[in-house]
Protein backbone atom coordinates (compact mmCIF):
# COMPACT_ATOMS: atom_id res chain seq x y z
CA UNK A 1 0.00 0.00 0.00
CA UNK A 2 2.89 2.38 0.67
CA UNK A 3 3.97 2.09 -2.96
CA UNK A 4 0.48 3.00 -4.17
CA UNK A 5 0.31 5.97 -1.80
CA UNK A 6 3.66 7.23 -3.07
CA UNK A 7 2.37 7.56 -6.65
CA UNK A 8 1.69 11.02 -8.01
CA UNK A 9 -1.98 11.67 -8.87
CA UNK A 10 -1.24 11.17 -12.59
CA UNK A 11 0.62 7.91 -11.99
CA UNK A 12 -2.17 6.71 -9.72
CA UNK A 13 -4.61 7.35 -12.59
CA UNK A 14 -2.38 5.28 -14.88
CA UNK A 15 -2.21 2.51 -12.29
CA UNK A 16 -6.02 2.38 -12.00
CA UNK A 17 -6.33 2.43 -15.80
CA UNK A 18 -3.90 -0.50 -16.03
CA UNK A 19 -5.95 -2.44 -13.48
CA UNK A 20 -9.16 -1.94 -15.44
CA UNK A 21 -7.40 -2.93 -18.68
CA UNK A 22 -6.22 -6.15 -17.01
CA UNK A 23 -9.85 -6.82 -16.07
CA UNK A 24 -10.89 -6.58 -19.72
CA UNK A 25 -12.08 -2.97 -19.89
CA UNK A 26 -11.14 -0.75 -22.83
CA UNK A 27 -10.03 2.81 -22.13
CA UNK A 28 -11.89 5.06 -24.57
CA UNK A 29 -9.72 8.13 -24.02
CA UNK A 30 -6.42 9.35 -22.69
CA UNK A 31 -5.76 8.84 -19.01
CA UNK A 32 -6.58 12.04 -17.13
CA UNK A 33 -7.67 13.85 -20.27
CA UNK A 34 -11.34 12.97 -20.44
CA UNK A 35 -13.53 15.39 -22.34
CA UNK A 36 -16.07 15.07 -19.53
CA UNK A 37 -15.47 17.31 -16.56
CA UNK A 38 -14.90 15.44 -13.30
CA UNK A 39 -14.17 12.13 -15.05
CA UNK A 40 -10.66 10.70 -15.26
CA UNK A 41 -11.44 7.56 -17.25
CA UNK A 42 -14.14 6.62 -19.70
CA UNK A 43 -14.13 2.87 -20.14
CA UNK A 44 -16.00 0.26 -22.11
CA UNK A 45 -16.74 -2.74 -19.91
CA UNK A 46 -16.31 -6.31 -21.16
CA UNK A 47 -20.11 -6.43 -21.52
CA UNK A 48 -20.03 -3.24 -23.67
CA UNK A 49 -21.33 -0.72 -21.12
CA UNK A 50 -19.91 2.77 -20.68
CA UNK A 51 -18.18 3.19 -17.33
CA UNK A 52 -17.08 6.52 -15.85
CA UNK A 53 -14.29 6.62 -13.28
CA UNK A 54 -13.19 9.45 -11.02
CA UNK A 55 -9.82 8.84 -9.35
CA UNK A 56 -8.52 10.54 -6.21
CA UNK A 57 -5.39 9.76 -4.27
CA UNK A 58 -6.94 10.98 -1.02
CA UNK A 59 -10.48 12.14 -0.48
CA UNK A 60 -13.10 13.24 2.03
CA UNK A 61 -16.75 12.48 2.65
CA UNK A 62 -17.69 15.90 1.27
CA UNK A 63 -15.76 15.33 -1.95
CA UNK A 64 -17.33 11.89 -2.42
CA UNK A 65 -20.82 13.30 -1.83
CA UNK A 66 -20.21 16.03 -4.40
CA UNK A 67 -19.22 13.49 -7.04
CA UNK A 68 -22.15 11.25 -6.10
CA UNK A 69 -24.48 14.14 -6.99
CA UNK A 70 -22.76 14.65 -10.35
CA UNK A 71 -22.92 10.97 -11.29
CA UNK A 72 -26.52 10.39 -10.15
CA UNK A 73 -27.77 9.70 -13.68
CA UNK A 74 -25.01 7.26 -14.63
CA UNK A 75 -25.68 3.55 -14.63
CA UNK A 76 -22.06 2.65 -13.89
CA UNK A 77 -19.68 5.13 -12.30
CA UNK A 78 -16.82 4.56 -9.87
CA UNK A 79 -14.93 6.74 -7.43
CA UNK A 80 -11.51 5.19 -6.80
CA UNK A 81 -9.20 6.30 -3.99
CA UNK A 82 -6.38 5.01 -1.79
CA UNK A 83 -6.56 7.32 1.24
CA UNK A 84 -9.55 8.60 3.17
CA UNK A 85 -12.49 7.26 5.12
CA UNK A 86 -15.90 7.50 3.52
CA UNK A 87 -19.30 6.27 4.64
CA UNK A 88 -21.26 5.45 1.49
CA UNK A 89 -24.53 5.36 3.44
CA UNK A 90 -24.22 9.15 3.78
CA UNK A 91 -23.98 9.67 0.03
CA UNK A 92 -26.81 11.60 -1.68
CA UNK A 93 -27.43 8.65 -4.03
CA UNK A 94 -26.12 5.18 -4.69
CA UNK A 95 -25.27 5.58 -8.38
CA UNK A 96 -21.61 6.25 -7.69
CA UNK A 97 -19.81 3.17 -6.43
CA UNK A 98 -16.91 3.79 -4.06
CA UNK A 99 -13.90 1.53 -4.48
CA UNK A 100 -10.69 1.51 -2.52
CA UNK A 101 -7.67 0.58 -4.63
CA UNK A 102 -7.27 -2.59 -2.55
CA UNK A 103 -10.70 -3.76 -3.76
CA UNK A 104 -9.62 -3.45 -7.40
CA UNK A 105 -6.37 -5.30 -6.77
CA UNK A 106 -8.27 -8.03 -4.94
CA UNK A 107 -10.59 -8.39 -7.92
CA UNK A 108 -7.59 -8.84 -10.25
CA UNK A 109 -6.08 -11.33 -7.82
CA UNK A 110 -9.35 -13.31 -7.70
CA UNK A 111 -10.15 -13.23 -11.42
CA UNK A 112 -6.74 -13.25 -13.11
CA UNK A 113 -4.00 -13.86 -10.50
CA UNK A 114 -1.27 -14.12 -13.14
CA UNK A 115 -1.72 -10.37 -13.87
CA UNK A 116 -0.76 -9.22 -10.34
CA UNK A 117 3.03 -9.58 -10.86
CA UNK A 118 2.92 -7.33 -13.95
CA UNK A 119 0.89 -4.68 -12.12
CA UNK A 120 3.23 -4.77 -9.14
CA UNK A 121 6.29 -4.54 -11.40
CA UNK A 122 4.80 -1.47 -13.12
CA UNK A 123 4.10 0.02 -9.70
CA UNK A 124 7.67 -0.56 -8.50
CA UNK A 125 9.13 0.96 -11.67
CA UNK A 126 6.94 4.05 -11.37
CA UNK A 127 7.85 4.51 -7.72
CA UNK A 128 11.55 3.97 -8.34
CA UNK A 129 12.03 5.94 -11.55
CA UNK A 130 9.08 8.34 -11.37
CA UNK A 131 8.37 7.96 -15.06
CA UNK A 132 9.22 5.16 -17.43
CA UNK A 133 10.84 7.73 -19.75
CA UNK A 134 13.51 8.42 -17.12
CA UNK A 135 14.12 4.67 -16.87
CA UNK A 136 15.30 4.67 -20.50
CA UNK A 137 18.17 7.05 -19.77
Amino acid sequence: MELVQSLSPTNFEWFVSNIYCQLGYLNLGKVGESTQKDTDLILLSPDKKRVLVQIKTSTTQEEFNEYAKKFKDETEAYFIHHTGTIDTTKAPNKALKLKHIDELLKRVEDEIPNKIPALLEWLKLKCYFGTLESAKA
